[in-house]
């Protein structure tokens, strides 16, 4: 009997069970709704939202006085453009008032647990999970894998960081035959994870987009030409074309991107035509808010349709993107997002108030591939900047003075020193952070 049959029928309904959780009733639930209309969609988004502000402000205190010192009631929200009269709500906010005044009084009708972000752009945020929202994220997440051409029990392996795995999770894993292998130190161990890939054959790999991006440049250099991968999911960290480019060259792959986070989950997937994101709509609703220093680019803004214990209403992710207002050839009509192009806080802020976006370094550091295999931006002050390098052999202090006279050309009020490293190491979750303000 083929491993798709079982796990579909027996293997998937089995560990969801063992592991008491309702990932399958979400997934087989996402599997009917991705091909609702918009206006069917529209409709459910409005009803979840009335029933999420109700909840709120009967019992979140930062919402009951949010909507208050607005002059705002639940009743107020009659149709999803009302839902711009709510403020925009920042991870500051929530950090400023605590957690208790962010959680639901009533929590003991909700199954929830202490979480937290990675803290990555140096803001660690602690929250309540809630194993429904939870559940809900893992569906979406393996509907997305779907969409990469991936069946569940398929071997599948995670480019990942590390996180400490509870008994549910070890079987959840082994019965999906799904593996893991780490983020930290692909540098150290790359031949090792060569022979592991070569022997698993995996037919899906879900990765840190910096993570796959080093293993394919180390892959290129290495000459490893036999690592066919059929499907690769970049995830939580920005996915540009020219790392699609390589990726795709040196493994032979599809790409497919997908954005989330911690705090929300799954939001959005590319489908198999790869022409933008999916945008979860039936769970989530997400704005795009100007963002004044690149009008082109927009605040990704999201609320979580079914987190209750700690509400997510009008969430500025931090995150920036583009909307798509074409349809996708697919055939599903969710929120279309174009492509995002990392968060508020990739980007160095001058004294005059200018702001240098993280592209324009990536841009930059593309023309010196044949001599800089990494990098990363350290603002110091107003006045100095370090930028860490790593080498390549091919590299000469001539490379460098041309490269300190070409950033000039937009810092030219800064002083710029390079620093030769042999690596740089990624933050505590597994993500490379290139862009760093210490102002």
């Amino acid at each position: 009997m083929p491993r798709k049959y079982l796990t579909i029928n027996l293997i998937f309904p089995l560990v969801s069970k063992i592991t008491k959780r309702k990932f399958w009733k979400f997934y087989r639930q996402s599997i009917a709704t991705q091909w609702m209309k918009k206006d069917e969609l529209e409709k459910m988004q409005l009803v979840k939202f009335k029933n999420l502000l109700k909840h709120s402000y009967e019992n979140v205190p930062y919402y009951q006085e949010l909507l208050e010192k607005n002059g705002l009631n639940p009743t107020d929200i009659q149709s999803l453009a009302d839902i711009k009269k709510i403020p925009i709500t920042t991870k500051s906010d929530l950090q400023k008032v605590g957690i208790k005044k962010t959680s639901a009084t009533n929590l003991e009708k909700f199954d929830y647990y202490n979480d937290s972000t990675s803290g990555s752009t140096g803001e660690p945020f602690s929250f309540l999970g809630e194993t429904k929202h939870r559940d809900i994220s893992t569906a979406l997440t393996i509907r997305g894998y779907n969409w990469a051409g991936y069946q569940p029990g398929e071997p599948m392996i995670s480019l990942w960081g590390y996180h400490k795995e509870n008994i549910p999770t070890k079987i959840y894993k082994y019965l999906l035959n799904q593996k893991t292998i780490s983020a930290f130190d692909i540098d150290n161990k790359f031949q090792e994870a060569v022979a592991f890939i070569k022997r698993f054959k995996p037919k899906l790999l879900v990765a840190y987009t910096s993570a796959i991006v080093q293993f394919a440049k180390l892959c290129e250099i290495n000459e490893i030409k036999n690592l066919h991968i059929p499907a690769i999911i970049a995830s939580a960290e920005t996915l540009y074309p020219e790392h699609r480019k390589l990726i795709e060259k040196i493994f032979s792959a599809k790409v497919f991107n997908r954005y989330g986070s911690r705090e929300l989950g799954e939001i959005a997937h590319e489908c198999e035509q790869c022409n933008g994101l999916h945008v979860s709509d039936e769970h989530l609703i997400v704005e795009f808010e100007p963002f004044e220093q690149f009008p082109k680019w927009k605040k990704i803004i999201v609320t979580h349709l079914d987190k209750y214990a700690m509400p997510l209403i009008r969430y500025d992710t931090g995150d920036l993107g583009i909307v798509f207002d074409k349809k996708c050839p697919c055939g599903r009509e969710l929120t279309l997002i174009k492509e995002v192009n990392g968060r508020t806080t990739d980007f160095l802020r001058l004294k005059s108030g200018k702001l240098i976006p993280f592209l324009y370094f990536n841009y930059i550091f593309e023309q010196y591939g044949p001599f800089i295999k990494g990098f990363q931006i350290i603002q110091k002050s107003w006045e100095n900047i370090i930028i860490k390098i790593i080498p390549t052999e091919q590299y000469s202090e001539n490379v460098g003075k041309n490269l300190i006279q070409k950033l000039s050309e937009e810092l030219s009020s800064v002083k710029m020193e390079i620093e030769e490293v042999k690596s740089i190491l990624p933050s505590k979750s597994g993500k490379k952070i290139t862009v760093i303000s210490e102002i």
